[in-house]
C-alpha cells in the first residue's frame, strides 16, 4: 500500500438516538483528522442536520451519492437513507436501530468492494441491535453475515464450493493493553460447556494471526487467563485448567505460537505482570472487561479481525444518557479511526508479499542431469563423498 496515500474510511453513524453524531461531529473539529484519512459518513443527512444544528457545530461536510464521489480534505457525507427518521434522543426505537442496520450494511458492502480501505462502526445499542425481526449480539456479527452471505452468493455464481465460513474475533484493544474473550457473548454458567482443548486452540491460533497481520506485532506473547477463580498455575488448578486450557497452551506452545498460563484474572490483570504480554485471551467478558477499562482509563477500541473487511468500533455502546447533552466524550471514535488507519496499512503490507510471489527459480523437465544444478548442499556434499569413496576405490584397485 501506498503509504503516502489517504486511507479512505467508511464511518457509519450508529444509533440514531445516540451520540454517534456528536462524537463524530467533535472529530472531526480537529483539522488534523482530514490529513490523516479521508472520511464517509453512512448515515441519513437529515440526522446529521438535526444534531449539528442541536450541538451548535461548525463542521461542515459534503453530501454525496456513492463513495467513489468522495474526495480527499472534506467530510462526506453518503446518503444511505433520505426518508424522515423520527428522533428520540436517548431512546431505544426500532426504527433507529434500522436505520443503523442499514448504515452499517451499505458501508460494510463499499469496503468489501473495495470502494473504502476500513470500516469503522458507530456505536449502537446492542441490546437491541434489531432489523426486521431479526436481532444481532453485536455489529461484528451483522458484517460476518453479510460477508458470508455475500461469499455463499459468489461461490454459486462461479460454480465453487459454497459455504466460506467467516469467523470474526472481537480484540478490545488500547495502546497498550488488548484482549479477546473465548466465549464472548455467552452466559456464564454456559461457558464451561463450551471450552474445549479444540476450540481454545484455534482461538490461540486466530489472535496470534490477527497480533501479526494487523497489529504488527512480530513474535506475540499470549497470556491465558484461568476459567476458575483460583485456577491459575500458581494458585489451584481446577479440572477445566488441568484437562483442557494448560494442554492446549502447550500444543500452541509446540506449534511456535508463544501462549503462556493458564493465570488467575487477579494475578494477572495488573499493571506489572500484564506488561509483559502483547494480549490476553480470557474465558468470559466478566473475567476482564472491568479491569480492561480501569487499566486503559476509558471505554477502548473493538477490532474485529478474521474477516476480509478491516472493522474498529469505540468500545463504549450509544450512551443514551448522554445523548444531545453535549457531554460525549469522542476519544474512543477518534482512536478506533487511528487504529483502523493502522490495521489497513498494517494488513496491506503484511500480505503484499504473498499477492506477488517469486516466481519458481526450477520447473522440474524430464532430463534428470538438469536436477543435479539445484540439488541441496546436504545433497552435494553426498555425491561429493560418494564420488571420492569410489575414486579411492579405483586407486586401491589399481595399485
Amino acid at each position: 500500500m501506498n503509504e503516502e496515500r489517504r486511507i479512505r474510511l467508511a464511518i457509519t453513524q450508529g444509533d440514531p438516538n445516540g451520540v454517534g453524531f456528536e462524537v463524530i461531529f467533535k472529530t472531526f473539529e480537529d483539522p488534523t483528522m482530514l490529513e490523516l484519512c479521508t472520511p464517509i459518513i453512512y448515515g441519513s443527512p437529515k440526522v446529521a442536520a438535526y444534531y449539528r444544528k442541536a450541538l451548535e457545530s461548525e463542521v461542515d461536510y459534503t453530501l454525496i451519492n456513492d463513495a467513489t464521489e468522495a474526495r480527499d480534505g472534506q467530510l462526506n457525507m453518503l446518503a444511505v437513507d433520505q426518508d424522515e427518521v423520527k428522533i428520540d434522543e436517548g431512546q431505544f426505537t426500532v426504527e433507529a436501530s434500522e436505520v443503523a442496520v442499514k448504515a452499517l450494511a451499505k458501508a460494510a458492502a463499499d469496503v468489501r468492494d473495495g470502494l473504502a480501505d476500513a470500516l469503522v462502526a458507530g456505536p449502537v445499542n446492542e441490546q437491541g441491535f434489531t432489523f426486521k425481526d431479526l436481532h444481532f449480539r453485536n455489529q461484528t456479527e451483522l458484517v460476518a453475515q453479510l460477508l458470508e452471505r455475500h461469499a455463499r452468493k459468489v461461490g454459486q455464481t462461479e460454480g465453487q464450493e459454497a459455504g466460506l465460513a467467516v469467523r470474526p474475533l472481537r480484540i478490545l484493544t488500547d495502546e497498550n493493553l488488548r484482549v479477546a474473550v473465548l466465549a464472548d457473548g455467552t452466559e456464564l454458567r454456559d461457558v464451561a460447556a463450551k471450552l474445549s482443548q479444540e476450540t481454545l486452540s484455534e482461538t490461540l491460533k486466530r489472535l496470534h494471526e490477527a497480533l501479526r497481520r494487523d497489529l504488527d506485532v512480530n513474535n506475540p506473547r499470549i497470556a491465558v487467563l484461568a476459567l476458575n477463580p483460583e485456577g491459575g498455575v500458581d494458585r489451584q488448578p481446577g479440572e477445566e485448567e488441568q484437562t483442557i486450557i494448560a494442554p492446549a497452551v502447550e500444543q500452541m506452545a509446540e506449534k511456535g505460537v508463544q501462549a503462556f498460563g493458564p493465570y488467575s484474572a487477579e494475578t494477572l490483570l495488573a499493571p506489572e505482570p500484564i506488561s509483559h504480554f502483547d494480549a490476553v485471551l480470557a474465558m468470559h467478558r466478566d473475567q476482564v472487561l472491568a479491569p480492561f477499562r480501569l487499566l486503559a482509563q476509558g471505554d477502548g477500541v473493538v477490532l474485529t479481525s478474521g474477516m476480509s473487511v478491516v472493522m474498529t468500533e469505540p468500545g463504549h455502546g450509544a450512551c443514551y444518557p448522554l445523548a444531545g447533552k453535549k457531554q460525549a466524550d469522542p476519544a474512543a471514535l477518534r482512536h478506533a479511526i487511528y487504529l483502523a488507519t493502522d490495521v489497513a496499512r498494517h494488513r496491506a503490507n503484511y500480505e503484499e508479499p504473498m499477492s506477488n510471489p517469486l516466481p519458481k527459480l526450477y520447473h522440474e523437465r524430464r532430463d534428470e542431469s538438469e536436477k543435479v544444478r539445484f540439488r541441496s548442499g546436504e545433497r552435494r556434499e553426498g555425491d561429493r563423498r560418494e564420488q571420492t569413496k569410489d575414486s579411492m576405490q579405483q586407486d586401491e584397485t589399481e595399485a
